[in-house]
């Protein structure tokens, strides 16, 4: 991933929601370049992307999932379960 790619990734990471003008211009690069870039990792599954009330499409990192883990939804489904279990424990419940 060279330099420009790392930087909008940063820039993203740290602004939720941004659009691609938003970045370019944030970054001091190029509208297409800022576009290629955020198109290809939505392609490649880094970005989320959504539309604004206003129309504008932004975008938002995907959230990093535990190592050997690929699949968000079972993430959630364990993260819910662990909750479910300990609000258990603690209300004194059992099974």
């Amino acid at each position: 991933m060279n330099t420009r790619r790392l930087t909008i990734r940063d820039y993203v990471k740290l602004h939720l929601g941004c659009s691609a003008e938003e970045v370019a211009m944030a970054t001091n690069s190029k509208l297409t370049t800022v576009r290629n870039s955020l198109g290809n990792g939505f392609k490649d599954g880094i970005y989320e992307r959504s539309k604004r009330d206003d129309g504008v499409t932004i975008f938002c990192l995907k959230p990093e999932l535990p190592f050997g883990c690929h699949n968000s939804l079972l993430v959630t489904f364990n993260e819910r379960l662990k909750e479910v279990r300990q609000n258990k424990i603690n209300a004194g419940i059992r099974g």
